[in-house]
């Protein structure tokens, strides 16, 4: 992609910046995906009942609604400035969907899973590989979304992100 700097024109301005927002959607997108395929997997391996809602239905239904927030977030920063609605109104409330459940990932899918394996006898290992990689998948979730926010506001600031005028 190109320099945004070197862009003259508002149109793609505005196209640099959107195709920025996407890039980072899809990230977030991407881990979200991995917890619903393990929500998944964990409901299957133990079954439908609620003892087991933090392993099953929290991965299962907190990705694919941190899928969904973070589109309607993205969707509601690129409107034009000034429009108002109840879908922008909760697009913009649905940031928080991601973050907590990127919190989530971090603290118990990652956290608890190291604890698990480091303080069983003997070492389960595998619960402590698995719990790394939710750290490191909790934390880039959170990554992207403070860089999407970051890029977003900035875009938002310069005017990257007015509508283009028609003449």
């Amino acid at each position: 992609m190109a320099n945004p700097e070197q862009l003259t024109s508002p149109v793609a301005r505005r196209a640099y910046a959107e195709a920025i927002a996407q890039r980072l959607t899809n990230g977030v997108a991407g881990v979200a995906s991995f917890a619903v395929v393990y929500g998944v997997v964990e409901l299957i391996g133990h079954g439908v009942g609620l003892q087991f809602w933090p392993s099953t239905y929290l991965p299962l239904f907190g990705g694919m609604g941190s899928v969904v927030a973070v589109r309607a977030h993205t969707k509601a920063l690129l409107a034009p400035e000034g429009a108002r609605s109840w879908a922008l109104t909760a697009g913009a409330a649905a940031s928080f969907i991601p973050y907590v459940f990127s919190l989530y990932l971090l603290a118990f899918l990652g956290g608890w899973a190291i604890w698990r394996g480091v303080t069983s006898r003997p070492l389960a290992w595998g619960h402590a590989l698995a719990g790394l990689f939710w750290v490191w998948a909790g934390w880039f979730m959170l990554w992207e979304l403070d860089q999407l926010q970051a890029r977003l506001i900035s875009a938002r600031k310069v005017g990257d992100l007015a509508p283009p005028k028609v003449s």
